[in-house]
């Protein structure tokens, strides 16, 4: 391509993002990415990790877009042809969707995460513990207890 003087010349900047939710440390939403791929274990420490206090280790997960062959290969002809019955459709791009789960409790798994690509609008969805809800509640119930204990304590010294 040539370019002439007086022609005009128009440059878009649109970066590869991801979108991180649930248990994460750091910025939850999305997350541009400038590197060619990024991967899930990457991905993460983008995000600042996981909230120990609060993720699920068992509870990764990648929502994305695949194409019919890609889908096929990671759940067979089978289960395609099911999920295409019940009402599954592609989206614009003929791209239908798909999620993937990783247990980090297994040590495979960080194995798995350093190779499993992170693609453009993904979304990384680390998952509440179950026990945050309980941990949750014990501590509205804590404070009005503790408080009303040192509360008799004072009237009482």
């Amino acid at each position: 391509v040539y370019i002439s003087p007086g022609d005009k010349i128009f440059l878009t900047y649109d970066p590869q993002t991801f979108t991180a939710l649930g248990s994460v440390a750091g910025k939850e939403g999305k997350i541009p990415f400038a590197a060619g791929s990024v991967s899930l274990v990457e991905a993460a420490a983008l995000a600042g990790g996981a909230r120990a206090d609060l993720a699920d280790p068992k509870g990764y997960f990648v929502f994305r877009y695949e194409y019919e062959a890609v889908y096929r290969q990671v759940i067979g002809d089978s289960r395609f042809n099911d999920l295409l019955a019940k009402g599954m459709m592609a989206n614009k791009d003929g791209r239908y969707p798909i999620v993937y789960r990783i247990d980090m409790t297994d040590p495979q798994s960080y194995i798995v995460t350093q190779s499993f690509p992170i693609r453009n609008k993904d979304v990384l969805y680390i998952s509440h513990h179950p026990s945050t809800d309980y941990v949750k509640f014990m501590g509205m119930i804590s404070l009005p207890l503790r408080m009303g204990r040192d509360v008799q304590y004072l009237a009482t010294h």
